[in-house]
């Protein structure tokens, strides 16, 4: 069961192209210099940009496919579910509690 350390040891680059039918359109990753950072704009309801570093896309798709989801609904679910702050701090808290939950 690898953690949030295991992923960020391995986090590489993750692209997320256009899939067929899943109408997900994610821009191409802008690394910021010196950083793990990528800017990807991800597309809901709105056009919504999200921060993220290559681990915690890492962690997004590895739940969403033990979720039967795709990262665009995972990210879904987790907006409607927030209560606060902006989306990519309710990311990372969501996953941080997701590695929790399994580590019980």
């Amino acid at each position: 069961m690898p953690g949030l350390l295991g992923i960020a040891a391995r986090a590489g680059a993750v692209e997320l192209p256009r899939h067929p039918g899943h109408n997900v359109l994610m821009a191409r990753p802008k690394r910021r210099q010196g950083s793990s950072v990528r800017k990807r704009a991800i597309y809901l309801s709105s056009k919504t940009s999200v921060s993220l570093e290559d681990a915690f896309w890492s962690a997004l798709k590895e739940i969403a496919a033990a979720k039967n989801t795709n990262v665009r609904g995972l990210i879904r679910e987790i907006d409607k579910k927030r209560q606060h702050g902006n989306l990519s701090s309710a990311i990372r808290l969501f996953i941080l509690e997701y590695y929790r939950e399994r580590a019980r």
